[in-house]
């Protein structure tokens, strides 16, 4: 494709690779927008575990805007609060990865909700660096994974540490959704899930505490128009300096990106310029049509 691209005079720009002078991406709102639909998802599959144990977590429709998820978490808090004859009820949360953007709206939309900042625990590279499994993952309600991936690492879970009754653990939500590689350090499942079927429930045996996995790879589509304003009104500025592409740092930066690509896709291969290439098909199929031609007359 990038040859296409050469061969043509065009250029591709991608606006996953805007960023500052820093080496920030500037438009990545998808990240915080997944961060907090993958949080609300674990959240809202918790609250079913509670109300209906026996079934399964139904399919779901996206929101409206970010008051509509946050005022039904908060609806399906007060339902069980009320079952259980108290007067409020607050899961305990872990985020792994809690410093990116996808932490951040995670940790950001459980703040909405209501949840007290002590029931969400952060975790950074800091608290990961020694490397799992980590069995404190165990004593938390919800575990939900925010990290980015660049590189094999121990897993945080294994099967065998979920077959611990003793465990609070009932939901995953693995935000990152790297369950496709070898490097996953999630290894308990290996099934993506959708809007139709949220959660994966971990086959272990019928005597072993339940425990669901949600792993939507298109979590910012649960709320998406709050997910297209906010990327909106990151890339229209960029948009209205495209004209000033050759100048303007940001698209710079992003042409040189594709300069650089197609140096290393073109590396060894003869390319054309367009017009040589032009010519030299039209000669082609105009000899091609002359021998056509002569053999025609030849019958």
């Amino acid at each position: 494709m990038l040859q296409r691209f050469h061969g043509g005079g065009g250029e591709l720009l991608d606006v996953e690779f805007i960023v500052n002078d820093h080496g920030v991406r500037e438009v990545a709102e998808f990240g915080p927008m997944a961060g907090i639909a993958g949080a609300a998802l674990a959240l809202a599959v918790w609250c079913h575990q509670q109300l209906k144990p026996n079934e399964m977590f139904p399919s779901v429709s996206p929101y409206m805007s970010e008051d509509d998820m946050v005022n039904h978490l908060k609806n399906q808090l007060q339902l069980i609060a009320k079952q259980r004859g108290v007067v409020e009820v607050q899961p305990k949360v872990l985020i792994i990865g809690s410093s990116g953007r996808c932490g951040k709206g995670a940790a950001y939309i459980l703040e909405r909700v209501g949840l007290p900042s002590g029931n969400i625990v952060r975790w950074t590279r800091q608290d990961t660096h020694r490397g799992g499994p980590f069995p404190e993952i165990l004593s938390y309600d919800i575990f939900v994974n925010c990290i980015f991936l660049s590189k094999k690492i121990p897993p945080f879970l294994t099967r065998e540490m979920l077959l611990n009754n003793a465990r609070n653990l009932t939901v995953v939500s693995d935000v990152s959704c790297d369950c496709t590689s070898p490097d996953n350090p999630l290894p308990i499942y290996d099934t993506i899930t959708t809007f139709l079927n949220p959660t994966h429930r971990l086959d272990m045996g019928p005597n072993t505490k339940l425990l669901d996995v949600v792993a939507i790879d298109h979590l910012p589509s649960l709320l998406p128009k709050d997910s297209s304003d906010k990327y909106a009104a990151k890339l229209l500025p960029f948009l209205l300096r495209l004209p000033e592409a050759e100048t303007f740092p940001a698209w710079v930066r992003v042409k040189n990106i594709f300069r650089h690509k197609v140096g290393e896709a073109l590396a060894g291969i003869e390319v054309r310029p367009r017009k040589e290439s032009v010519a030299k098909d039209e000669v082609e199929a105009s000899s091609s049509s002359d021998e056509e031609q002569s053999v025609d007359n030849n019958n």
